[in-house]
């Protein structure tokens, strides 16, 4: 939810809109809240609208990469991305999971890009 959040303000487009000058905080969360739409709950729209009533949306990204790089280092796990010339087959993938656990002594979360 909060990677759609900051997706929605980092798009050229709605940066463009919500830098008007003429709009108040409130429309500018107006905005960001119903282009997300059922999306994101109260405490999100909440959110929204602290940072918007603050001049805070543009900021919004890093936040979000902040949040994600507390929260792993909370829960004790990585981000792992495997590039291979074949595709994985699950059993190899769950024995690099394991190696990379016994490592670094944390859990991964593995991905293999498109």
């Amino acid at each position: 939810m909060l990677a759609q959040l900051a997706n929605v303000v980092s798009n050229e487009r709605v940066a463009g809109l919500l830098s008007l000058p003429s709009l108040t905080g409130e429309q500018q969360a107006k905005i960001v809240i119903d282009l997300c739409g059922d999306e994101i709950n109260a405490q999100l729209q909440n959110f929204v609208t602290v940072l918007s009533e603050n001049k805070r949306l543009s900021l919004l990204p890093d936040i979000v990469g902040l949040f994600d790089i507390l929260k792993a280092e909370q829960e004790l796990t990585v981000d792992v991305e495997i590039s291979t010339a074949f595709a994985l087959v699950d059993e190899t993938e769950k024995k690099l999971a394991q190696a990379i656990k016994a490592k670094l002594k944390q859990g991964c979360k593995n991905t293999q890009p498109n």
